[in-house]
């Protein structure tokens, strides 16, 4: 697939956990060209890696990270907070950049997906927050010229509200094919299996002046826990 893609004239970045990124492996996307790969790296120690991706291995995804940077892979770190791993964002910017990384994101943990099941375990406090993104604008200016650190201080609801009217050019594409406007929305607007991929960008164009997008961000507004229902597709 890697192969296909790259071929095409397409820039691919590959989303990873990084365990199964051998030499060999990386040294092979590297050849094909892949853009980037991102890795999650949720926590700058084992003990809180390990909570967080329980069926993970610190050890083996900081591995595959030295693997793609021996291979000249670019690599992008990605950091979930929570309860419990929120007071390490600093030093993982740290060991990102030690490690190699190019890139680092993060931003407030989503209320989707299985943090739904959960989120009162999980979710840190505003005053949490406060303290984290301040550590992540003096790690920016720290690390400027030498590593991004690139970090979303809007909650969900404003950066929703925005999208509304300043939509971001990529398409979600789902296991099945079908395509949605946004990970955070249930909104599909296409098929890859059925229509064509011209077809469905001027599709998600046009979807995002819906009524029901605008009626369902606001209805976040009065019950936040809507969020849970994001795997419910409503086609457009």
């Amino acid at each position: 697939m890697v192969e296909y893609v790259c071929s095409r004239n397409a820039q691919l970045k590959i989303e990873t956990n990084a365990h199964g990124l051998t030499a060999e492996k990386c040294a092979r996307l590297k050849s094909l060209g892949v853009k980037a790969v991102q890795v999650s790296l949720d926590g700058a120690s084992r003990e809180t890696f390990n909570r967080m991706r329980v069926r993970g291995d610190f050890d083996r995804a900081i591995e595959g990270i030295r693997n793609l940077r021996a291979a000249a892979v670019p690599v992008e770190i990605n950091y979930s907070p929570t309860l419990f791993n929120i007071h390490e964002i600093g030093r993982a910017v740290d060991l990102s950049y030690e490690l190699g990384a190019d890139s680092f994101y993060t931003g407030r943990t989503m209320y989707t997906g299985n943090a739904v099941k959960t989120w009162q375990r999980l979710a840190p406090s505003e005053e949490q927050y406060t303290g984290f993104f301040a550590v992540l604008h003096a790690k920016a200016a720290e690390y400027r010229g030498r590593m991004r650190v690139h970090f979303h201080e809007m909650g969900l609801l404003e950066e929703l509200r925005y999208r509304l009217h300043h939509p971001a050019a990529l398409l979600i594409v789902l296991p099945n094919g079908l395509v949605k406007l946004i990970n955070a929305l249930p909104f599909v607007c296409g098929d890859l299996r059925r229509q064509s991929l011209e077809e469905i960008w001027a599709h998600f164009q046009r979807a995002w002046a819906d009524p029901q997008v605008a009626q369902f961000v606001e209805d976040l507004d009065a019950d936040p826990t809507r969020t849970a229902t994001l795997h419910q597709w409503v086609y457009l």
